[in-house]
């Protein structure tokens, strides 16, 4: 009986420790988990920031490799005209995150809410100001960075699908 006693003794004293690092677990990984979607919120918005004023250099430290052709693309398309139009504005162009979807902790994706944004997208057109715009960019993660993965130019999403032009 003394050796079924301390038995039992021994299996509490194990369960106690089992849901103690049970518990733990669970907290770190959810403290992980609000981390890596504030992380990615962040760069979200850091490298929205960047791009949609118009800061390259900037915008290129948030996106993956494959993206830079992306960049590369939009930077030789600005013209002298757009780069007036985009200096006269009174205030910069700013930018919300209103919603993060993280489909795991290696891909997602941000919608960005953008004011006061210089549209340059029509080659040939003049560049206009886009009171409010709504995009959606894929994120990755790698090596424990979250990163903007472009795989075309940002569309905005609030834009008629008839083109304003032919008015």
């Amino acid at each position: 009986m003394i050796i079924f006693a301390e038995n039992f003794q021994i299996f509490n004293v194990m369960k106690q420790v089992l849901l103690l690092f049970t518990i733990l677990l669970m907290t770190t990984s959810c403290e992980n988990s609000d981390s890596s979607a504030k992380d990615a919120e962040l760069v979200a918005k850091q490298w929205a920031e960047a791009y949609f004023n118009y800061d390259f250099e900037e915008a290129s430290h948030h996106i993956t490799e494959e993206s830079s052709k992306w960049l590369q693309l939009m930077a030789s398309n600005i013209t002298e005209a757009d780069v007036d139009v985009i200096n006269s504005r009174e205030e910069p162009t700013t930018v919300s995150v209103t919603d993060l979807q993280l489909d795991n902790d290696t891909s997602g994706q941000a919608t960005l809410r953008v004011n006061n944004w210089v549209c340059t997208d029509s080659i040939g057109k003049p560049a206009h100001l886009v009171d409010e715009a709504d995009f959606t960019v894929l994120m990755v993660r790698r090596d424990g960075k979250w990163l903007i993965k472009m795989a075309s130019l940002p569309r905005n999403e609030k834009q008629s699908h008839d083109s304003a032009w032919d008015e």
